[in-house]
């Protein structure tokens, strides 16, 4: 199976090319980026010369991170050793207004780096996250605070390592009473917007991204609700596997009607 951790170890200009090859949108921030190309690369379902292909990316990217890492050693080397008695204070320069880098870090986590605290993140199972969060014993009823609540998941968050993106898989167990109920009823909606005969894919897809941006969905949880919502018809022109986006998935079902459309 391929790991995710590389993913966040690169560049810009490297992530668009990787988007770029595999057909992923390219825009926004850096981090979008990195969490678009963790996710696509997480999937299990690729097919297999997709994940020949992605096992190439991990060692070449690893490859390069540790000849780096090699090249950085060898110049540390030709410092001369600080004598243990001497004491060299730590300097951090860090701009107007803003923390030091230690004061960011999670609480009860300060002994871990960033790189491990990064691939902490990425690494968490999807399917325990639920249940980390069930035990948070943290809810929202839709008349408390709702800024309050907000920063305590963010802070449970960053205490357990769990990557905010992620945390839409696990908002059923954030919400009680009204809260509950309107987003359960939002569920049944998205569920339920299947795509209707003779409606082509753009207008149902328009129609259910609307209703999923409303519920917080990943990109994945997008992507595999549109598919599973789809007529027959379009599941049998298009395999799961062959759509690793929304973009993709909307090229091929314009491809299917418009072949269909000549008959």
């Amino acid at each position: 199976m391929v790991g995710v951790s590389w993913v966040y170890f690169r560049r810009r200009d490297q992530l668009i090319a990787i988007a770029t090859e595999f057909g992923l949108d390219t825009e926004g921030t850096v981090a979008d980026l990195r969490t678009r190309v963790a996710e696509f690369v997480s999937i299990s379902t690729h097919a297999e010369q997709v994940n020949q292909r992605l096992v190439e990316l991990e060692q070449q990217y690893r490859e390069a991170s540790g000849s780096e890492h090699s090249d950085s050693k060898s110049r540390s080397r030709s410092v001369s050793p600080v004598p243990r008695d001497r004491v060299v204070p730590q300097v951090i320069v860090t701009a107007p207004g803003s923390q030091p880098p230690s004061s960011r870090l999670p609480r009860g986590n300060r002994n871990h780096s960033p790189a491990t605290q990064i691939a902490s993140r990425t690494d968490t199972p999807y399917r325990t996250i639920a249940e980390k969060v069930h035990r948070w014993g943290i809810h929202f009823d839709g008349q408390s605070d709702p800024l309050s609540f907000i920063e305590r998941v963010e802070e449970r968050s960053a205490d357990h390592l769990i990557d905010l993106a992620h945390l839409s898989q696990a908002i059923p167990e954030l919400l009680t009473g009204n809260a509950s109920d309107w987003f359960r009823r939002l569920e049944d909606q998205i569920r339920a917007r299947q795509q209707r005969p003779g409606e082509t894919f753009k207008t149902y897809i328009v129609e259910l991204r609307l209703l999923m941006k409303r519920a917080s969905y990943s990109g994945i949880q997008e992507l595999d609700r549109a598919y599973e919502n789809l007529l027959p018809e379009y599941q049998l022109y298009i395999r799961r596997h062959e759509a690793h986006s929304l973009a993709q998935l909307t090229q091929l079902a314009t491809d299917f009607e418009f072949v269909r459309d000549r008959e």
